[in-house]
């Protein structure tokens, strides 16, 4: 006899077919959402991104991890995979498998066609909820432009947009800026 495919899981579910399997996928409302391929373009400001970060923060207690990091939304039942993320302080984890995470402070999504509406809105709504995030940012792939949104309240987000290879981002969280040239460094 045939069956059915399963249309939607629990979050358990879910956990249990993610963390056996190289894929990567993310959660809503019971549903699984396969993470696409990254382009190279993309893949390098993450690392250039995540690379210079993680050498300004030697001297406080956070720590930068990218794309394979999960993170756990709990107000939105959301699971996700950001591009780059800082967390300062304690590390908070779903469980004891310590693979999602709960409490970043900083967020990074490199914008893609196939995203940017969903980074923009659905996400940014539901990353809001998380009580210890303090910045959102977001980096354009084809312009040197990067938004950094960063909290003064559960409901109150400011926005800085940054342009040009010769500007700075100011990460207020992590108490250091990043220079858009250090962004899109080694890209044609």
């Amino acid at each position: 006899m045939f069956t059915q495919p399963k249309l939607t899981f629990t979050l358990d579910e879910y956990l249990e077919q993610e963390r056996g399997t190289d894929v990567r996928s993310e959660y809503w409302n019971g549903n699984s959402f396969p993470v696409e391929a990254s382009t190279f373009r993309h893949s390098r400001i993450v690392t250039n991104v995540a690379g210079y970060l993680n050498s300004q923060t030697g001297g406080y207690d956070c720590y930068v991890a990218v794309q394979g990091v999960r993170v756990y939304i709990p107000k939105t039942t959301r699971m996700v995979y950001p591009d780059v993320l800082a967390v300062c302080g304690p590390r908070e984890y779903l469980d004891d498998y310590k693979d999602t995470l709960l409490n970043p402070t900083l967020v990074i999504e490199v914008l893609s066609p196939s995203t940017r509406n969903y980074d923009l809105g659905d996400k940014f709504r539901s990353y809001k909820t998380i009580p210890s995030l303090q910045t959102y940012v977001m980096i354009e792939q084809d312009e040197y432009e990067v938004v950094v949104r960063d909290k003064h309240s559960p409901s109150s987000w400011t926005d800085q947009e940054i342009n040009g290879l010769e500007a700075v981002a100011k990460l207020a969280s992590l108490h250091m800026e990043i220079p858009l040239r250090a962004i899109y460094a080694r890209l044609e």
